[in-house]
């Protein structure tokens, strides 16, 4: 799962998946626009059949944000 998140994330903001770390923010270290924000909740929602708010989307700062907010709803699921 947090391959899959890291890819998705590397993809849309253009920085090698290697680079992506749990700690960088998303908009000051991986310079991801609100643009980005919604590609990357759209996959989200695709690859893991998970549903996310723009409220939720929100609240993310970092990679690890994210990462535990899908993790949280994909284990909801189980």
């Amino acid at each position: 799962m947090e391959n899959k998140v890291m890819r998705i994330i590397a993809e849309i903001s253009e920085v090698n998946e290697s680079e992506i770390r749990m700690e960088l923010e998303l908009v000051d270290d991986l310079e991801v626009d609100s643009m980005m924000s919604l590609e990357i909740l759209t996959e989200l929602e695709r690859e893991f059949d998970i549903r996310i708010s723009e409220k939720d989307l929100a609240d993310f700062v970092t990679v690890g944000d994210i990462f535990n907010f899908v993790k949280e709803k994909v284990d909801e699921k189980k």
